[in-house]
């Protein structure tokens, strides 16, 4: 068109927007190239002589004829020339349209907008219908895009799992719920140069393994959403509820689960750790004065160089033997009203601790359950994933039946209600089993499952240790209700299970086993609370 009515022309000059929807509006949106061009004709940037040529009016615009004509209009305005390719429409800038052309401008437009929404429908219309599919328990892909660790045969369209990757994702979750932060996970698979799931293989990062231990879809589920068309800003939200064991499940329930307690658990406690966790009470030792956190600080560290002077002021050089650290309160270090300035000396207590919190744990210590002692949990987890997804659904039924009294839809909701009571009286007996199976182990097993992590912390291999070092701060974590150092030089340990506390000198000797002397945070966040203060009240 430009050749025939001797346009100049340049592909530099031409406006793309590729996947940005006419019909929702999205081509003309703030930050699209065509709102770029009309921004800057409005300004006068295009007054000597330039001709806008289209294709056709709906790749302006298919929202109807409104939104053309105001956009013809806007243009032809502002001093550029509009051209049609279709129909070879011209519409000079300055000119008045004349009725004929504006009627034709309504009509093309209108059966664009007519042509949109029919589409538009049958696009919902057939993922309606693929929902309700999976919903009624078909389990081929619904699209060619599937979790990464899932294949699908494209002869039936039947998914599966790809068997390393499912291997990988086990030992992510394993490792998480282990101890292992983000980071250290990250590390550790481009350590071993894991590949990528991905088209290019950039290494891991931090981004999409948190991605991978929150994403639900690893246990089998589905969860529908919607978006609008094209490259809108606004992001997808769930449509409908979750479809249970729709994809072949990676992940147990049970696996899931410790996973996110896990990392609840670790959630605030952050930081640089490099790859010693050389703090095992990270998260866990607070201020006896204002409760806040004890940090971990070192003066030198065995097999350091020191130069310095003799009594004599001779020069002397000599390697340090042992470590020097110590707990420190985090206000007082920073000058933040504090009066607790005593350091204490952490090559100390540390030992000392470990020590001392055997007796008081052993027995209800887990490290690692029996096999039939995980297999129950893993059940019972997994039943009351389905429970909730199956309640989900009837909460839906019930709006379906009271609005249609479906005589399919009560059926289904009848069916449903017999599967919760059956999954609600299973999950009873599984406790009830569980708690036998747990009052059966024996504290001295308890006891020797300690003794082996904590014989690791020596190991030569560093990863070993590093391992072992995140597994005892998360026991730690478990079972010490409180830890407070005073100004004094004293900590205090109580367990909660066992309302129990141990006080610990500051060379680390035991100086106290009373349960009497304990004080710990109260219900209301009391800092210095006692249960005998209540009975005296």
């Amino acid at each position: 068109m430009c050749e025939r009515h001797s346009w100049e022309s340049d592909t530099s000059r031409e406006i793309v927007d590729e996947g940005r929807s006419a019909f929702h509006g999205l081509n003309r949106a703030e930050g699209a190239k065509l709102w770029e061009f009309e921004r800057e004709a409005e300004a006068g940037l295009y007054l000597n002589g330039h001709v806008f040529v289209v294709e056709h009016l709906d790749r302006i615009s298919r929202q109807g004829w409104e939104a053309a004509y105001d956009f013809l209009k806007r243009l032809t305005g502002h001093g550029v020339t509009v051209a049609t390719v279709d129909g070879e429409r011209i519409y000079p800038a300055g000119e008045r349209v004349p009725m004929g052309q504006v009627m034709e401008i309504i009509i093309k437009s209108e059966l664009s907008l007519e042509e949109g929404l029919k589409k538009s429908k049958r696009i919902k219309a057939a993922w309606k219908a693929k929902r309700e599919r999976a919903e009624a328990g078909d389990r081929s892909a619904i699209t060619s895009i599937t979790p990464s660790w899932i294949e699908v045969d494209r002869s039936n369209r039947k998914m599966r799992l790809v068997p390393h990757r499912a291997k990988v994702l086990n030992e992510i979750f394993e490792w998480s719920a282990g101890g292992l932060g983000g980071p250290s996970i990250v590390n550790r698979l481009n350590e071993r140069n894991e590949p990528t799931w991905g088209p290019a293989d950039n290494g891991w990062q931090l981004g999409y393994v948190t991605r991978l231990l929150t994403n639900r879809a690893v246990m089998g589920e589905y969860q529908p959403r919607s978006r609008p068309r094209g490259n809108s800003p606004e992001k997808a939200v769930p449509a409908g509820e979750p479809i249970l064991d729709f994809y072949p499940p990676a992940i147990t329930a049970e696996l899931f689960n410790r996973v996110q307690a896990a990392r609840a658990a670790r959630r605030g406690t952050g930081g640089k750790r490099g790859k010693t966790q050389a703090n095992l009470f990270s998260g866990i030792a607070r201020c006896a004065e204002c409760i806040g956190p004890m940090t971990y600080g070192s003066t030198r560290k065995a097999g350091n160089v020191i130069r310095g002077t003799s009594g004599s002021r001779k020069p002397i050089t000599f390697v340090t033997k042992t470590d020097h650290s110590f707990l420190q309160c985090d206000n007082a270090k920073r000058r933040r009203g504090c009066p607790n300035k005593t350091k204490i000396r952490y090559e100390f207590i540390e030992p000392s601790i470990l020590e001392n919190m055997l007796a008081f744990t052993a027995d209800s210590l887990r490290t690692d359950a029996p096999q039939e002692s995980q297999r129950m949990k893993q059940e019972l987890a997994e039943l009351k994933r389905q429970i909730d997804g199956k309640l989900a659904r009837l909460a839906n039924l019930v709006d379906s039946f009271a609005r249609t009294g479906s005589r399919t839809i009560e059926d289904a909701l009848l069916l449903i209600e017999a599967e919760v009571e059956a999954d609600k009286s299973r999950v009873e007996t599984v406790q009830r089993e569980l708690e036998q199976l747990s009052a059966a182990e024996t504290p001295e097993s308890t006891i020797e499952h300690m003794r082996e992590i904590r014989g690791s912390l020596s190991h030569p291999d560093p990863q070993v240790r590093l391992d072992a070092r995140i597994r005892v701060n998360q026991t730690l974590k478990r079972f010490i209700n409180s830890m407070h150092c005073d100004a004094n030089g004293q900590t205090m340990i109580v367990f909660g299970n066992y309302g129990a506390g141990i006080t610990f000198d500051r060379y680390g000797n035991c100086a106290d086993r009373s349960a009497l002397n304990a004080r710990y945070e109260g219900p209301d966040g009391e800092p210095d609370w006692h249960p005998d203060d209540v009975a005296a009240e």
